[in-house]
């Protein structure tokens, strides 16, 4: 059952979980004085991850609010769509469009939320469950907080797959001889 949830959430993330992984994943520092022997202490990681959480809460930062820039003007271009005759009478065009819509708007609302909420996520228990998930990365646990981190950013991807569609129906419609 496990691999069948994480082959879906791969699926379904279209594999933007590990691009998250790879830039905003804690890194244990080695040569770290209070690194002893045994360097899988959380305890000593949480002290040696204050600058890696505050960089990688920067980055995260910048994507939501690209994020929610890109839901915003999608979200405009998809409502413009919905004006169109060739896409509103077309019910694959409509559904399409009104899909978009519905991507563009949870993308938009979930990176609005998720900046809004930033000084919860400076705590402790968040810095824990982001090295816990940095340092297991098979775990369902580390598959759901990469997700979760991604969410905002795979709205837009899905939104911009149903935009393609509506443009082609639209483009072939128009070139029918009349």
């Amino acid at each position: 059952m496990q691999v069948m949830y994480k082959i879906l959430m791969t699926a379904y993330t279209l594999c933007l979980h590990f691009v998250f992984f790879k830039h905003l994943r804690f890194r244990p520092r080695a040569n770290h004085p209070l690194v002893i022997a045994n360097d899988t202490i959380l305890g000593i990681h949480l002290l040696t991850s204050y600058d890696q959480w505050a960089t990688a809460l920067s980055m995260r930062d910048r994507v939501w609010k690209g994020t929610s820039v890109a839901s915003t003007l999608l979200l405009s271009s998809s409502l413009a769509l919905l004006q169109i005759d060739l896409v509103n009478t077309n019910y694959i065009g409509r559904t399409f469009a009104l899909l978009s819509c519905l991507f563009a708007s949870s993308g938009l609302i979930a990176a609005g939320l998720c900046l809004l909420i930033r000084r919860k996520q400076l705590d402790k228990d968040c810095r824990k469950k982001w090295i816990n998930a940095s340092l297991v990365s098979t775990s369902l646990e580390s598959l759901d907080f990469w997700t979760c981190l991604a969410f905002p950013t795979e709205m837009i991807i899905w939104q911009v797959a149903y935009l393609l569609p509506i443009n082609i129906i639209y483009h072939r419609v128009d070139r029918l001889p009349k």
